[in-house]
Formats: C-alpha cells, sequence, structure tokens
C-alpha cells in the first residue's frame, strides 16, 4: 500500500477503495496511499472513515488528516460535525487540521471550541489554528489578536502556549513582553511547557 501511494497514480483508487473494503484494518495506511495518488475520492473514503465508530483511533485520526491534505474547503466542511466527538484527541486533531489548512472560514469553528471545550487539548489547538486562520482574514486580524490575548489567562500551560504560538505568527507587537512575563512566572508553568515557551 505504501509503494502504491508512492507511485503517486490517481488510476490506483479503485484498487485501494477495494482493499480498503476487503481488510478495514489497514485503513491508516489505505488513507495515507489515497492521498499520496491525490486521489478524488480520498476526502469522501476519509469522512466515512471519521463517521465509523468502529474504526481504530488511529484509522479516524489519519481520516482527519487526509482531508486536511486534500486542501479542500468543502471536504473540511465535513469535517465540522465531528468537533463534538467524544474522543478528545479527535477534536484536537480537527482543529490541528483547520490550523494547518489555515482557511479563513475555520475562524468561527475555533472560537467556539475555545470557548465551549471543556478539555485543554482541543482549546490548544483551537487557539493555535485562530492564529493560523487569521492570518488569511486581514479584516479580522484585531479581534482575533484580543481574543488571543483574552485567552493568555487560560489556567492550562498547553492553552497559553498554543496561545503564545499563535500570537508568534500574527507578528503581535507586544509579544516580547508577553513571552517575558511568561518566562518569569515560575508557579504555573511545568518544564515542558517551559521549553517551548523559550522555543517561542
Amino acid at each position: 500500500i505504501v509503494a502504491v501511494g508512492a507511485i503517486g497514480d490517481p488510476a490506483a483508487t479503485e484498487g485501494l477503495v477495494l482493499g480498503l473494503a476487503e481488510r478495514p484494518d489497514l485503513a491508516p495506511a489505505v488513507l495515507c496511499a489515497l492521498a499520496d495518488v491525490k486521489s478524488p475520492r480520498a476526502a469522501e473514503v476519509a469522512l466515512g472513515i471519521l463517521a465509523d465508530r468502529t474504526q481504530s483511533f488511529s484509522a479516524r485520526n489519519e481520516a482527519v488528516f487526509t482531508v486536511a491534505r486534500g486542501g479542500d474547503p468543502k471536504a473540511w466542511e465535513g469535517l465540522l460535525p465531528f468537533l463534538s466527538d467524544p474522543n478528545i484527541e479527535i477534536r484536537g486533531g480537527i482543529c490541528e487540521a483547520t490550523g494547518e489548512m489555515a482557511i479563513a472560514a475555520g475562524i468561527e469553528p475555533m472560537l467556539r471550541v475555545l470557548a465551549d471545550d471543556p478539555h485543554e487539548v482541543p482549546r490548544a489547538y483551537a487557539a493555535w489554528a485562530l492564529g493560523r486562520c487569521a492570518a488569511n482574514a486581514p479584516e479580522r486580524m484585531g479581534e482575533i489578536e484580543e481574543r488571543l490575548v483574552e485567552t493568555l489567562a487560560d489556567p492550562s500551560p498547553i492553552v497559553r502556549v498554543q496561545t503564545l504560538r499563535a500570537l508568534v505568527g500574527l507578528g503581535r507587537e507586544d509579544l516580547a513582553f508577553l513571552l517575558r512575563d511568561a518566562l518569569t512566572d515560575n508557579t504555573s508553568w511545568n518544564v515542558e511547557d517551559r521549553k517551548s515557551l523559550t522555543l517561542a
């Protein structure tokens, strides 16, 4: 399957889809191959796998990033209903995929995740994605910067680190002061978070 993907011929689509029907356990590899051959059916197959709760986490997670690799905003819209998926990592993956695609349409869904998701992983990726999406929506840049600065008060260090990454991407003028304050706060950042801050 990997070799078929590496060859990169979209004509392999039908064989890959038939293989998936016979061996659903190979879904992650098939999805990678479909993306590699730039199959016109990659997003459709990926969304079907994502909707199938009997599939493994690795298959469903790969499905999210197969959609992102296709870069099709219409296919991306098919991910949005899964922002309420019970799996935290799937929700976080959709936010990360939205950031990778960096489309302006991602702003509203990411704002909702940031405001409403009870878990830090989706909120963290939503914060990072907001910065990426806002870069392609200059008219909303100021509003998103304000929201991200507010998010620096989030109780989760992971969310705050991803928020700082987003602000780096937006070129926030007072970022040096935000980073300085965060780095000198020894009370609420663990060692790994502080490494991320130093890198930022």
